[in-house]
């Protein structure tokens, strides 16, 4: 069920020549390797037209803007900072409660993947490209539980709760 698989960059050449493998744990982590833009503007119009759209977060992380994308039970987040550097990682969907517990990941090479003008950099070292890469393959638990429905539910539940006890 909307098992998913991403690229993971392992082996990259920087701009100045060297090169180097990355372990997984590494690149897996959001923040480690981070995408650069000097026209957010096109960033912004091309995410929209490719079905992103701007969300209101809980916890902010000094970003101008926020954008998502639902793939499934799946949701791609992207932060872009005034800088014009920019985060980006999968994740369970905030539309079920294990959102709160289910790791995500870094999407970094795969949004540049998406929009190649887009530069990969691991800190402050320009990756030119990358040569060898990581398949990592995402399961959701087997039971997703969506929390609209129980929030809903729930005042429903505790009022007729308090209205058993005035007849009792």
């Amino acid at each position: 069920m909307d098992e998913i698989s991403i690229r993971l960059p392992k082996k990259v050449i920087y701009d100045d020549g060297t090169s180097e493998i990355l372990s997984k744990d590494y690149v897996k982590a959001e923040g480690n390797l981070r995408l650069y833009t000097n026209d957010i503007k096109r960033l912004l119009r091309d995410l929209k037209e490719s079905g992103f759209k701007e969300t209101l977060l809980e916890i902010r992380k000094g970003e101008k803007y926020s954008l998502s994308k639902k793939i499934g039970v799946w949701e791609i987040h992207v932060r872009i900072y005034p800088d014009g550097f920019i985060d980006s990682h999968l994740e369970l969907s905030r539309e079920y409660f294990q959102h709160l517990s289910f790791p995500s990941v870094s999407f970094a090479y795969e949004l540049q993947l998406m929009l190649p003008y887009l530069e990969l950099y691991n800190h402050d070292k320009r990756i030119l490209r990358v040569e060898e890469f990581y398949e990592e393959k995402l399961a959701p638990p087997k039971h997703v539980i969506p929390w609209k429905p129980v929030a809903i539910s729930l005042p429903c539940r505790i009022y007729f709760i308090f209205r058993r006890r005035e007849f009792t």
